[in-house]
This record gives C-alpha cells, sequence and structure tokens, in this order.
C-alpha cells in the first residue's frame, strides 16, 4: 500500500486525539498505528526513538531498520542505527553515517534539522554550518570504503545503491547502476518500493519524476509479480510519465509471469471502488491470455447501479477497451452487447464515447503500418536524462512507449560506455489480435502471423536429408535470432570491455590458419558462448536470455539454451557421407557424433581434425560457426596441450573447455604459425605471400585502357583483356620482373597481386593513372596456405607438360604404386630409424604406425577428392596387420 486510504487517515486521527488525551501513551499509540500500516514510517521512526530512550537497543535497531526500507529517503533512521549498534564495527558504522549525511544533504527540511541541532556542538566553529559538516562527513566516510570489510560492504550493498539512484536519477541511471539492482532484486525490491512509498508521502526530497521512473522500471523488471499491487496505485498518479512507467513495468511482469500476475491483479477486486476497478481492467488487459480472464473483466461490472453516476460512464469504459484490446473484435462485440445490457443505467454519451474509441483505435492500427520504434528497455527508461526545466505537463503518450520519443544519446564513447542496449523481442506467447512483436502496432494476425507459422519448423523426420548448409540458423526465426543474438553481443560490452575481450581471445602471436573473415566468426562464437565479461560474470548468451525472459518464445528459449550448451573440442573425421555430413570422435572428452553439414561433407576426408564447436538440437549436430582445420602433424601436440592444461587446472572437461577454448585456438596459432616458419614462402622483396585483390567500378573502360596503355608499367595481354603488371626496367637476364595482374570486364576492374604491399602500390599506381575514372570497392586477401588447401583440380596438364592428364595420371599412380610398395621395410626418420613392420612389434611403435599411416591416408583421400593420382592407404594397413 503507498496511498493511505482515508479509512487508516481517519484512525490515525483518532488514535492522537487520544493521545492528547493521555488515554493512550505515546509509545501504545504509534504502535497501533503501526497495526493499522506495518510501513507507516513516522510511526516506526518514533518507536525507534522510544526504544532507544527506554535502553533498548535492539528494538531501538529492530525499528530504524524497518523505516530505513519502508522509506529510503528519510535520514533519521540511519543517524539513529549509528548509537543502535555498538557491537558492529566501526566501518560498519562510518557506512551509516555516510547514507545518513547523504539522505540528510538531500532533504531540506532534514538538512534544516539538523543545522539546528548542530550550531550548539563544540565542532561547529571548525564549520561554515551544518551542511559542510554532512558533506566533509559524506565525503571522507566514503573514502573510507577503500579498505571497508567485505562483509560490510556486502550487507550496505543494497542500500547504496538505491541511495545512489535518488542521487543520479535526474542525470539517468549508468548501466552499472541499473544492472547492480537487477543483481541484488530481492534485496532492492522492497527498498524500490519505498521510494514510490516517498512519492506517495511526500518525502521524495526532489521536485521530478525520474526517481520514480527508474524504481517502476526496476520492479518491472525484476519481475516479482508480489509487486503488482503498488504498480497499479501508480496508476491515476497526475503525472503521465510516472502513468506510462507504471505501465510498461505491470506489462513486464505480466509478460514474464502471466499466470501468477492474472492471479495477484485478481485478487485486488473484492472490495475495489469504481476508481479501483478502472485500474484492474487496464493492467489485466496487459496479462497475456489466461482462463478466466474474460469473466474477470465481465465482473467489474457488477453492481455497476450502485456507483455514483459519474464513475459507471468511466468504469464501463475501461473495460470495454480492454476486452477490444485482450480479444480484438471479438472483444468489441462483446462491448457493444455489454452496452445494451447496461445502457439502463449508463449515460447517452458511453455509446457515441465507444463507438468513437473503437474508430480511434482502427486509425491508430491503420497509421502504425508505417511502423513504430521498438519497445523502451529498463535501461532506455533508467538512464534518461531529466532536464530542470523540463515541465511536467510536457507532450506524452499514455502507454509504455511515452520514452520512445527522447532525444538521441550522444554518440561519444564516454556516454554510450553506459548503455546497453536490449533487442527487440517478442512476447512470450501471442494470441492473434496481440500487438505484434515487430513493433509495427499492428494485431499479430494482420502482420506476422502467417509468415511465423510457415517459418515455424516442424519435426524431424529420422531419416530425413537436410538441405544444403542445413543447421539450426538456415529456419528464418532462428536466422533472425542468431543476428540477435550477435548484435547485442557486440553492443552489451562497452568499448573498452570489448576490446579487452578480443585481446584475450587473439592472444599475444598473430592469429593463423584462417582468413580474416573467418577469425572474426572465430572471434565471434567465442564471444557469444565462451567469453565471461568481469562485470557480467557470466557468458553473453546467458545476460540475453536473462535479459529478455519475456521476449522469447518456447522455440527461441529452446534454440538458445542448445547454442549455450554447445561442445568445444578436438574432432576427427571417422566418415564422410557425401551430401549429408560427417561422423566425429571428440579427441578429448570422447565419444562420437554425426554432424549434419553438407559443405563439410564436399571437402572433407578420412582423419581430418577439426577444431570446433558442436551444438545439438533437435535431436541433431551441427556446427556452430567457422570450423578449424588443424593440419595433421599438429593434432598430437595440440592434444598433447590440452590434456596436461586440463589436468593442471583440477577441472572437468567440460569446464575446462568453455573456459580455455579462447588458449585452444591461441595454442593452434603458435603451432601453426611454428611449423609455418620453417616453410615460409616470400616475394622477390622479402614480403610474406598473400594473394590479394582489389576491385574497382569503372566509369568509362575506354579511358582507363587509354591510361594503362600510355603507362610503361603495363603490358597489355594478347587478347586485350587485361595488363600485366611490369617492372619499368629490365634484369641481367633481360626480362621484367611482373608485380601483378590486371583484368578489365563487365564495367569492373581486378588488380590480382601476390602479396599485401604490391597490391597497396598497385593501387597508388591506378589511383595515379586513372583514379577519376575508378571508384574502389573492396579488397580480399587469400594466405598461401589457404589457397593449396582450397585448390580446385585441373583437368589440363601442368604447364610445360605435354602429356594428357589421363596418362600423366596414371604413371604418377604407377610411381606411388612402387614406392609404397617398399614402405613398409623402408628405414624412417619418424620412426628412429626403423621400418615401420619392425616399430609394429612394440606398442609405442605400433601407435606411432597407426599415427603416420593416419597422415598419409588424410593426404591420399584429399588428392582423390581433388581428382588427382591417389594411393590406397588401406593396402599398407592390411600388409601390416591393422584394421581399417
Amino acid at each position: 500500500m503507498l496511498f493511505t486510504p482515508d479509512s487508516i487517515v481517519k484512525a490515525r486521527r483518532a488514535l492522537f486525539v487520544q493521545m492528547e488525551a493521555g488515554t493512550l501513551t505515546r509509545e501504545r499509540a504509534f504502535q497501533q498505528a503501526l497495526e493499522l500500516d506495518p510501513f507507516d514510517v513516522v510511526a516506526l521512526i518514533v518507536l525507534g526513538q522510544e526504544r532507544y530512550a527506554a535502553g533498548d537497543l535492539a528494538g531501538a535497531a529492530e525499528y530504524s531498520w524497518r523505516a530505513a526500507s519502508a522509506d529510503p529517503c528519510r535520514h533519521e533512521p540511519w543517524f539513529k542505527l549509528c548509537g543502535c549498534l555498538p557491537g558492529e564495527s566501526q566501518e560498519f558504522r562510518n557506512g551509516l553515517m555516510e547514507l545518513g549525511a547523504l539522505k540528510a544533504l538531500r532533504d531540506p527540511e532534514g538538512l534544516e534539522q539538523f543545522k539546528e541541532t548542530f550550531k550548539d556542538k563544540p565542532m561547529a566553529a571548525e564549520f561554515a554550518d551544518g551542511e559542510e559538516f554532512l558533506e566533509t562527513t559524506a565525503d571522507v566516510f566514503h573514502a573510507s570504503r577503500r579498505d571497508e570489510p567485505e562483509d560490510v560492504s556486502e550487507r550496505l550493498r543494497p542500500y547504496r545503491l538505491i541511495d545512489d539512484l535518488l542521487e543520479t536519477a535526474e542525470d539517468g541511471l549508468n548501466g552499472d547502476l541499473v544492472d547492480g539492482i537487477l543483481e541484488d532484486g530481492a534485496r532492492c525490491g522492497p527498498l524500490l518500493i519505498g521510494v514510490l512509498r516517498a512519492m506517495a508521502t511526500g518525502t521524495l526530497p526532489v521536485g521530478h519524476p525520474a526517481p520514480i521512473v527508474c524504481s517502476l522500471a526496476l520492479l518491472g523488471e525484476i519481475g516479482d509479480p508480489a509487486v503488482l499491487p503498488e504498480l497499479i496505485e501508480c496508476y491515476p498518479v497526475e503525472e503521465q510519465v510516472i502513468q506510462a512507467a507504471a505501465h510498461w513495468a505491470l506489462k513486464r511482469v505480466a509478460s514474464r509471469r502471466p499466470g501468477e500476475s492474472f492471479e495477484a491483479i485478481r485478487k485486488l477486486a473484492p472490495g475495489a471502488d469504481a476508481e479501483g476497478r478502472y485500474d484492474l481492467a487496464l493492467a489485466v488487459s496487459f496479462v497475456p491470455d489466461q482462463s478466466g480472464k474474460r469473466d474477470f473483466l465481465l465482473s467489474l461490472l457488477d453492481g455497476l447501479a450502485g456507483f455514483p453516476k459519474s464513475h459507471r460512464h468511466e468504469l464501463f469504459m475501461s473495460v470495454a477497451l480492454a476486452l477490444e484490446y485482450s480479444e480484438g473484435a471479438k472483444g468489441r462485440e462483446l462491448a457493444w452487447s455489454l452496452l445494451s445490457r447496461h445502457s439502463a443505467v449508463l449515460p447517452k454519451r458511453t455509446r457515441a464515447a465507444l463507438r468513437d474509441a473503437f474508430k480511434v483505435h482502427h486509425e491508430m492500427d491503420l497509421a502504425a503500418s508505417d511502423g513504430k520504434p521498438p519497445e523502451a528497455t529498463v535501461y532506455d527508461l533508467c538512464g534518461r536524462a531529466w532536464d530542470e526545466d523540463e515541465e511536467d505537463e510536457e507532450d506524452q503518450d499514455d502507454d509504455d512507449n511515452s520514452f520512445d520519443d527522447d532525444e538521441d544519446a550522444d554518440e561519444e564513447d564516454d556516454q554510450d560506455d553506459d548503455f546497453i542496449p536490449e533487442p527487440m523481442h517478442r512476447g512470450v506467447t501471442l494470441g492473434r489480435n496481440d500487438p505484434c512483436w515487430c513493433g509495427s502496432g499492428k494485431k499479430y494476425k494482420k502482420c506476422h502471423l502467417e509468415s511465423d507459422e510457415k517459418s515455424r519448423p516442424g519435426p524431424p523426420s529420422p531419416d530425413e536429408t537436410p538441405k544444403e548448409g542445413a543447421h539450426l540458423g538456415s529456419n528464418a526465426e532462428e536466422s533472425e535470432l542468431r543476428k540477435r543474438l550477435i548484435e547485442f553481443a557486440t553492443s552489451a560490452l562497452r568499448k573498452r570491455e570489448l576490446e579487452e575481450a578480443l585481446r584475450t581471445f587473439v592472444g599475444s602471436e598473430p592469429p593463423a590458419g584462417a582468413d580474416d573473415e573467418t577469425f572474426s566468426m572465430e572471434t565471434v562464437d567465442w564471444l557469444i558462448h565462451d567469453c565471461v565479461p568481469p562485470r557480467l560474470e557470466h557468458p553473453i548468451i546467458q545476460e540475453f536470455l536473462k535479459r529478455s525472459p519475456g521476449g522469447l518464445t518456447m522455440r527461441q528459449r529452446q534454440t538458445l539454451e542448445a547454442w549455450s550448451r554447445a561442445r568445444y573440442s578436438i574432432f576427427e573425421v571417422q566418415e564422410v557421407r557425401q551430401g549429408s555430413g560427417v561422423r566425429l570422435k571428440d579427441l578429448l572428452v570422447g565419444g562420437e557424433l554425426f554432424v549434419y553439414d553438407r559443405n563439410t561433407a564436399k571437402r572433407a576426408a578420412l582423419w581430418d581434425c577439426y577444431l570446433a564447436r558442436v551444438e545439438e538440437f533437435d535431436n541433431r549436430h551441427v556446427f556452430t560457426a567457422a570450423v578449424m582445420t588443424i593440419p595433421q602433424p599438429l593434432v598430437a601436440p595440440l592434444k598433447e596441450w590440452a590434456i596436461g592444461a586440463q589436468q593442471r587446472s583440477g577441472l572437468s572437461w567440460d569446464d575446462f573447455l568453455r573456459a580455455n577454448s579462447h588458449k585452444m585456438r591461441q595454442e593452434a596459432s603458435r603451432l601453426i604459425n611454428r611449423g609455418a616458419d620453417s616453410t615460409r614462402v616470400v616475394s622477390f622483396e622479402g614480403d610474406e605471400l598473400v594473394f590479394s585483390r582489389a576491385r574497382y567500378a569503372v566509369q568509362d573502360e575506354d579511358a582507363v585502357r587509354h591510361a594503362l596503355d600510355q603507362s610503361k608499367s603495363f603490358e597489355p595481354d594478347e587478347d586485350r583483356a587485361g595488363y600485366g603488371w611490369l617492372n619499368e626496367t629490365e634484369d641481367a637476364t633481360g626480362g621484367r620482373r611482373a608485380f601483378g595482374h590486371v583484368h578489365i570486364a563487365g564495367g569492373e576492374l581486378t588488380l590480382e597481386c601476390s602479396t599485401r604491399q604490391r597490391l597497396e602500390r598497385g593501387k597508388a599506381l591506378l589511383q595515379f593513372l586513372a583514379g577519376d575514372q575508378l571508384r574502389h570497392l573492396d579488397d580480399d586477401f587469400t594466405s598461401w596456405q589457404s589457397a593449396m588447401r582450397d585448390r580446385t583440380p585441373s583437368t589440363d596438364p601442368p604447364k610445360g607438360s605435354r602429356l594428357p592428364p589421363e596418362v600423366e595420371r596414371e604413371l604418377v599412380q604407377k610411381v606411388l604404386e612402387e614406392h609404397y610398395r617398399k614402405w613398409p621395410d623402408t628405414p624412417l626418420m619418424a620412426l628412429d630409424g626403423r621400418t615401420p613392420r619392425e616399430a609394429m612389434a612394440t606398442p609405442e611403435g605400433r601407435a606411432q604406425v597407426v599415427d603416420l599411416l593416419k597422415s598419409l591416408q588424410n593426404g591420399e583421400e584429399h588428392k582423390r577428392g581433388d581428382g588427382l593420382a591417389w594411393y590406397d592407404v588401406s593396402k599398407l594397413k592390411a600388409a601390416l596387420g591393422i584394421g581399417s
């Protein structure tokens, strides 16, 4: 209860009369007042003073704590607590004194009382007045927090959070403060209601609604249906911005816990007057469809004739509009029938008013087809800055989107640091007549119902073959969900947090094994699943689930939970099923699984090894993002590193892999870089070989060709399709070194070079020769390792070869057959000079031979896939007695 009903006001007056007459003691009078209202702050403060005067420090402390929670704006309980808790540490009492001083500074009446008390104190001579003393006290004790024990900070945390809200609400709460209150919602909730109570009793020290709006928004986000009575009490408040915040908060609670919310509202109906029933009708309209909702709305009209005439019209209109909001056309039809039933007790204007209201709502639905901003979040409501000269009568809508028209936030990094946007999301379970989840303002049935039903996946058939690229994200709804999650991941972190996260993932060495685009995909995948920002203390995907509890369908929530369970590990290909996927063995955790991925199956070969994340949903496994291929010679050292690190950590494999997936990626880069150093491929200038390409749109092809023809650096091809970019001077052999090639066709010019450095020089040269006729489109780069791995087989013989390809493959095949026929009895350095057949005599040697054959077979399988001559390694296995 926020606003004191007349019955309690009269009872308090009667108690005061008895106390003045001497028939009730002061303490007994206020005890009875507390029985009327257990949150009567004045009664709590007075009873605390009475107990303190009687020497009952424990009793005084109990009443003071209750007063501090009932109204967090009052300073008296905090100063009283300092004298009631002699057994507490000095640090704890310092914290109490700081809170008392801060609250007294914000309360003009309290400040005057303190000054009056302070002026006769000996220390008054050291300060200009009591206000200066309070400010100094607050500053000193605030500074002492640095050395404060952790248990003291924890006990005072909710009170300090709410005091920070009162102090900074006018300028907008920062994200850390909002997060802190939400994380400690169980303890902060009663204090937030205390702020609302301060508004109702007139003790709120500020003259604008910011603390109330923030408190309402936070209560809505905490989501406890027990606060609904207080939220509904804020509906009649004159300030429209407070009404809108109360509507938003109730809608937020109801969307997350609809059943409990409906019951909480229904319990308020008995004994409610006409005005109370208005508010209940509006409140229940925000609750998603519940059994008995219509009956409850109809029950609010029971006894309509018994209410004053001035209230009947408003009550009927509130019920009628709630029916329309809840049931659409059916609700309107029911409203008209109710009008006929109750027409005898309603004024004539009700019919015209109902018709006009329905007409206005219809026009609003049509206007909303152009779209409207997404629903405000708790960060929007709490982060709003309030101008000192802002008028209470500002032009705002009554609904929960009143905050969407605020001025655009400053785009400077400093201010953006404390804002965490929440993605637009759907309702829990939308009815046909509910507003659509997309924010268009249309009803769901007229907007996204049909498309949602078409995109909603049915249960997969056990023997269904997935389509190309089929995985969790192939469905339109799940693709959109993944997009929302990625957008949330990159926006939920502040700039410095994101930079720190990227440094953590990349590590100290340059990343290897993937091009820039693929590595970016790996980074985002880690950021979503495994990165734990210190401020959040859990991965981003869990934060997304936490922030969108009422904005996800059951299917979306199940999908997100499946993604959150995805397993990151080293996987080895055991079988390739073309057109379907690959069967993998987890080399760290153990076990096998089949991953549906036709693209991987196209390029995979037996014994390929991947560093990847696999998720399971609807009894199917898929890769979450980029798959990193680990070269066979590097698999053993990477596996050895992981096993050693896991054993040293003392964590289970699941916990270890989640906490160290980025370190595994770094170790893979380190191994690749170390292996690549010995086979580094460079250009004549000593630059690393990276196949580089720049694309341009051509404005005037003839002008570009003319410019290149005039340059000594470009030599036209015989067919004039392109130009070779050559060194202008000849070398000792009389030739000119080639730097790159230009191709012109279809309105585009492409410059291709073998290093990044040459590409930049070539781009500068093209800009100089024909820059006014060219518009740069993009650049892309491919490492020589990737180019070799992704090479496509050619049906033509190598340059300079005069043999037909089929003859050449036959000759190579014979050479391979002869080489591997002798292989089992050939001494090998990899086996310490032993032959494979000799090594098979010991368990250690046998394991070495098996690994060698895996590597051989993997390479030969890739040759076969490329259409090249290859050797069937199963013959070697048979010769050595190794099963397939």
